[in-house]
């Protein structure tokens, strides 16, 4: 029997830091609590695939973040990606990708 090849259409969310960022409207803690909100909200709504910090074994980071997001579409995704509260607050700029996670199944 031949294996059937199965795909999700994903958005790879990568935010990375601006390099000359405006002062944050709130405190370091209070933007870091509409973060995670942000990410619930994702994760309650079905939206999340995964996410979390781009850091390689030594822990040294390679963007701030990164999200994989189910959505309709670019479109759709690129407007969710927006509403991150440090994006939104112009700390972190956004590039979403679109992909198609791929595998097979006998």
């Amino acid at each position: 029997m031949a294996d059937v090849r199965r795909m999700d259409q994903l958005y790879v969310l990568l935010y990375r830091m601006n390099d000359d960022p405006p002062a944050l409207p709130a405190s370091d803690a209070e933007m870091m609590n509409r973060h995670r909100a942000f990410l619930q909200d994702l994760l309650d709504r079905k939206l999340m695939f995964g996410s979390g910090a781009t850091k390689d074994e030594t822990g040294v980071r390679h963007a701030a973040g990164l999200v994989i997001l189910r959505a309709h579409s670019l479109a759709q995704a690129q407007a969710i990606a927006l509403e991150e509260p440090f994006c939104k607050a112009g700390q972190r700029r956004v590039e979403v990708i679109p992909w198609q996670r791929t595998w097979f199944e006998a």
